[in-house]
């Protein structure tokens, strides 16, 4: 009977398959653009990034909810339904990012509780929308094929996979090419197809087909929501069960994004990239659970018994990734640690339609327990997300949270119902030792793999004295004292001009500039070298630090040339994201803003970078006060600082800003330099000939003849380079805004 009624449904049904595959598309863009807006907006930091992503999974999950009760309707066609939900995600989509920043400009005060609910309400009506999606199309479904499993490990398999294949172009070629309001147009334009599409294969049915056949007596009932599953599993239970799968699904992915984050230096297409792998091993993990609630649809015994496997198998795997992802590092094979995730994410995805086909019948009220399940499982997600990213990486290491997590996903394995033929006892005395196991070769998976993880990137292979892991990020210093945030060079202690080994003349020379900088804004505290010598400047009344990630105080305050700036009067340090201090505090002005800015190429970069920040920047100065960044040799970055800024320098890679002209008076800087104390300790000691040298050697840089010179490399010979000179030399390259984000996506 299945199978008659399978092939009499099968044109009614098959249209289905490409509308929602074509539906995840716009779904997964929509969530990368409309997150990185609301982070420009809210700021970048962890409590941002979480917050952000929770309002949006809740959406979601409410939308699950939604959908669960539209599908009961009898007098609204399920097709047309979908179709006018998508039609409705498209139509917002069009003005989203004008509505986010009209809305942002009158919330950037709010505290983090206020802003939560702030983008929760901006993202309501689409996520409520794309929620409701699942449920109503898998009612749809079901009433056709009488198998839930099938039903929904389909659908979440095209959907999921349209999702992966948007986030593969969007790091491939789609931010890069369209930016942020090209790709949200893109978007819209493919949800008013689907939603087109929807309408015209109802119409084209004559609207007869969303009329459900009979489905057979056994699963053509009226079992209330409280009714056991054939294996006599409470529903309440299989709620349980998908909240804790969401909740250790998430939780590996937050892990995994960081893993690969550092091991790819923390560029912007590493997020796309490796959660499109993730995507797309859920979807496989989806047809194979789909696939063998065909086979075994009566065999309600056998599909536990997979689902129990395939729960301790994702263990397993999810366990090993970390160590077995470093070791690959090494051996510059990280292709293969991306396709051992993707494996370890396929499996991921099995559990769920295979409790739904336990969990729940075939019948009339079908979409309304997906819809509770699929809610139990984004509650579990946006709780792993807060919980695992938000508390979690504060105190635990990175494979220690592997192992919590492996550990429930036992306990979930432990708690499934043992069959007829299952030796319950057996089965979790087997749990148990696995459990045992991985406690202890914990420890010895833990050592030494972010040092595997760096030797990718220029790193010379020393051991860490020091790695502090925290919600905001890894940070790690070398024997040599470097200093590497999210794997990528972040610095040197050093506070010495006569020996520099990182570039510290630059806030030195900062004196010839400025003629008394008494309030100072730093963003990025990094080594705490720069701040130190900026706090140390005779004429320095305080000293404003703007951190984003903790993790860094805990770094200065174990080395002996700077724990002293965690105790200076004149210095406050802040926790919080530069741009979005500087939003908050628009009454703040400056006499220097100093950023020594990240790479340009990595995530979230251009924020720091673009036109629109630099405007920000730009109003907070007081009269005759300097911007002071990094431009780490981009063309882009100097071109856009050029551009914005009327009186602009180049001095080696970093940019000075100013509203006024710049007067120079290298007099003054000679001066401050021989007079110049830190802790108490004079620095420069006018009877020593390599002190005398060296300060010679910074004069001399201001000679007119090294001054102006067209190039942005040889900082020796021609360290400072003129305004005019920077814009005919970048005049083939771009400016910097929040929309093109840079150089990030190239």
């Amino acid at each position: 009977m299945y199978r008659l009624m399978k092939n009499s449904t099968s044109s009614t049904i098959w249209p289905i398959y490409p509308l929602f595959l074509i539906s995840g598309f716009p779904a997964l863009l929509y969530q990368i653009v409309w997150q990185r807006s609301l982070f420009t907006l809210f700021g970048t930091n962890i409590e941002s990034i979480t917050l952000v992503v929770a309002a949006f999974m809740l959406g979601l999950g409410l939308g699950s909810l939604l959908g669960g009760k539209l599908s009961k309707l009898q007098f609204l066609p399920l097709l047309i339904l979908f179709g006018v939900l998508e039609i409705g995600i498209g139509l917002f989509g069009i003005s989203s990012l004008q509505l986010f920043d009209f809305v942002g400009s009158f919330t950037i005060n709010l505290s983090y509780v206020q802003m939560t609910l702030v983008a929760f309400l901006l993202v309501l009506v689409p996520t409520l929308s794309m929620g409701a999606t699942l449920p109503i199309l898998s009612a749809f479904l079901i009433h056709r094929q009488a198998n839930v499993g099938l039903s929904l490990g389909s659908l979440y398999f095209v959907n999921t996979l349209g999702s992966a294949i948007a986030a593969f172009s969007a790091s491939l070629f789609l931010m890069s090419m369209l930016g942020m309001q090209g790709t949200i147009y893109l978007a819209s334009i493919l949800n008013f197809l689907v939603g087109t599409g929807a309408l015209l294969v109802y119409f084209l049915q004559n609207a007869s087909t969303d009329s459900p056949p009979k489905l057979s007596q056994e699963s053509h009932d009226t079992t209330s929501l409280e009714t056991a599953s054939p294996m006599q599993i409470s529903f309440q239970w299989i709620l349980l069960l998908a909240f804790a799968s969401g909740f250790v699904a998430l939780s590996y992915e937050i892990l995994w994004m960081r893993i690969f984050s550092i091991a790819n230096a923390g560029v912007a297409f590493i997020f796309p990239r490796i959660l499109g792998l993730f995507l797309l091993g859920l979807a496989l993990g989806s047809y194979i659970a789909g696939r063998v609630c065909e086979t075994y649809r009566e065999n309600t015994e056998h599909i536990t018994k997979v689902l129990r496997w395939s729960i301790v198998i994702a263990v397993v795997l999810g366990f090993l990734l970390m160590p077995i992802a470093a070791f690959l590092a090494t051996k510059m094979a990280l292709l293969l640690a991306e396709l051992y995730l993707l494996l370890a994410a396929l499996v991921l995805g099995v559990p769920f339609p295979l409790l739904a086909h336990i969990g729940i019948q075939a019948n009339k009220h079908s979409g309304e327990k997906i819809s509770y399940m699929y809610m139990a499982n984004i509650a579990g997600a946006t709780i792993g997300t807060v919980l695992t990213g938000f508390i979690l990486m504060d105190h635990l290491p990175s494979q220690t949270i592997a192992l919590v997590l492996a550990l429930i996903g036992l306990g979930i394995a432990a708690l499934l119902p043992q069959g007829e033929s299952t030796q319950g006892p057996t089965a979790r005395a087997g749990f148990a030792l696995l459990a045992l196991l991985f406690l202890f070769s914990n420890s010895a998976l833990s050592t030494g793999n972010y040092e595997k993880f760096q030797t990718i990137r220029n790193y010379n292979g020393q051991s860490f004295k020091q790695l502090v892991e925290t919600k905001s990020g890894v940070i790690s210093v070398t024997e040599n004292d470097q200093v590497y945030g999210g794997g990528v060079y972040d610095g040197r202690f050093n506070t010495s001009l006569i020996n520099d080994s990182n570039g510290i003349v630059r806030p030195y020379v900062l004196s010839a500039f400025h003629p008394a900088p008494k309030k100072v804004l730093m963003i990025g505290l990094a080594t705490g070298s720069w701040a130190q010598v900026v706090a140390h400047h005779p004429d320095l009344e305080e000293l404003v630090v703007v951190e984003i990630n903790p993790g860094y105080l805990e770094v200065v305050n174990t080395h002996e040339r700077v724990e002293s700036l965690l105790s200076n009067h004149k210095v406050k340090i802040l926790i919080d994201d530069g741009r979005r201090y500087l939003q908050r505090n628009e009454n703040e002005k400056f006499d220097l803003i100093i950023m020594n800015t990240t790479f340009h190429w990595r995530a979230y970069a251009a924020n720091l970078l673009s036109k629109d920040f630099l405007e920000i920047v730009l109003a907070h100065l007081n009269e005759n006060g300097i911007a002071f960044y990094n431009s780490t040799n981009s063309m882009n970055v100097q071109k856009t600082g050029a551009t914005v800024c009327l009186h602009a320098l180049r001095f080696q890679n970093h940019m000075l800003c100013s509203n006024e002209p710049f007067e120079t008076d290298i007099a003054r800087l000679e001066s401050i330099l021989w007079e110049y104390e830190i802790d108490g300790v004079k620095q420069h000691d006018p009877d020593n000939e390599i002190h005398v040298a060296r300060i010679t050697e910074t004069i001399r840089m201001f000679d007119a003849s090294r001054f102006g010179f067209n190039t942005a490399y040889d900082f020796e010979t021609f360290p400072f380079e003129a305004r005019e000179s920077i814009l005919r030399r970048t005049a083939e390259n771009f400016i910097i805004t929040d929309d093109n984000m840079g150089d990030e996506w190239n």
